[in-house]
Parts: structure tokens; sequence; C-alpha cells
């Protein structure tokens, strides 16, 4: 990955941007279909059967692919890439500072995209931020978890690069975003679980059992599904 970072650098540099451009488009448009995808995901989570019309869900998916995905890479880079990122820069006080500083920093980033993704993502009038805190919390430990795991196999492992090659970083990327994934969809269904018990419904409500000819109100909250149990 270092190899690749410095390599667009280069081409930076020598003002080479069609590889920039195309990049950036294939990002948008792999970001677009993922957060399409993650709100299938919160709302299967939540019960709900119907996801919003695709012009509005992808429109909104690209909104978020924007915004919640620039935090969560400002988020990746100061965790995964940050540790040399001001090394040479500026002094070593400074750079000390940010090595402790990047940590807290880049957790907090993480919270407040996961906390937004299940505030946006699910169509329905979700609940006050505070019943999310907990499932977003589980999410963001989750990751940390990850990350730091990942970090300290890839540093103690000898035969991973071998194996790989020059995929090694691509394969361990691909790794952490499964991981990542499976953490974030399990907070979200501690959070749509923690808000069927606090409202009085120890198991989540069987779909079967809700009147398909009601229509779908995305201001009234959708009764949870009985697989998130």
């Amino acid at each position: 990955m270092t190899s690749a970072i410095s390599h667009a650098q280069d081409n930076g540099a020598e003002h080479g941007y069609g590889g920039l451009v195309l990049g950036t488009i294939g990002t948008l448009l792999t970001a677009t279909l993922a957060f399409g995808q993650l709100e299938r995901a919160f709302n299967r989570l939540y019960g709900i059967e119907q996801d919003r019309p695709p012009l509005p869900k992808y429109g909104r998916a690209l909104v978020m692919a924007v915004t919640h995905g620039t935090v969560a890479t400002l988020a990746f880079v100061s965790l995964a890439l940050g540790k040399n990122l001001l090394a040479g820069v500026t002094s070593a006080a400074a750079s000390t500072t940010w090595n402790v500083a990047r940590w807290p920093m880049g957790l907090i980033l993480i919270g407040a995209v996961v906390t937004g993704l299940l505030r946006t993502c699910p169509r329905r009038s979700q609940p006050q931020l505070s019943w999310l805190a907990f499932g977003s919390g589980i999410a963001v430990v989750g990751w940390a978890a990850v990350t730091i795991a990942l970090g300290l196999f890839f540093r103690v492992s000898h035969s991973f690069g071998e194996t790989y090659g020059p995929l090694a970083g691509m394969v361990a990327l691909m790794m952490w975003a499964v991981l990542s994934s499976t953490v974030l969809i399990y907070g979200a269904a501690v959070a749509a679980q923690l808000e069927a018990v606090r409202s009085d419904e120890p198991e989540p409500q069987d779909q079967e059992k809700v009147d398909e000819s009601e229509p779908l109100d995305e201001k009234a909250p959708v009764p949870l599904a009985a697989e998130v149990s």
C-alpha cells in the first residue's frame, strides 16, 4: 500500500491525473453501491422488507459516500497510515503528539460515522441518538479490535507477504474490510435489539404478523424482525 501511494504521488508530481480521475469515479461508484447495500442490511435488521425506490436510495447512498465516506477515510488514514505522516515535516515533539492523538481522533471519527449510518440508513424514523449510542459503541470497539488484531498479525507474520507478494497489501485490506463490515452489522443488530427491549418487547415482533396492507411510512417506526434476536 505504501508503494501504491508513493507511485500515485509521483504521478501527481508529473501532472498525470488520468488515474486519479478514473480512480475517484470508480471509488464513488463502488462506495455508492456499498452504502446502498448497507441500507438494505439495516432495513432487514429492523424488519423492513422494502427499501427506498432506486433513485432516492442510491441518491442518498451517493451523499453518504461523499460525507460519511470522507470522514471514514480520514479516520482510516489517521489510524492505519498516520504513524509516519508528520515524520520529517514537523518537530519530534509534534510528531509524538500526533502519534498519540491520532488514536482517539480516529475512534471519535469512526463513532460519528457509525452513529450517522444508524441514524440515516434505515427506511424508518430512528429513535434519539442516545438509543443508538450503545450499538455504535459496540461497532467502534469491534472495529478497533479488528484493526489492532490484524495489525499485530501482519507485523509478526513472516509468511503472509511471501505468500501473496505484491498483492499482500490488497489482500490485507480486503480482510480488514470484511471483518469491519461484520462488526458494523453486529453493532446495528445490537441497536435494533436494544430498541425492541426498551419498547417493552423482549423479543422483536415477527414481521409476518404485521399488517401488509398498511402503506410504509418513513416517519413511523417499523416493527423489528424476528431474525434480530
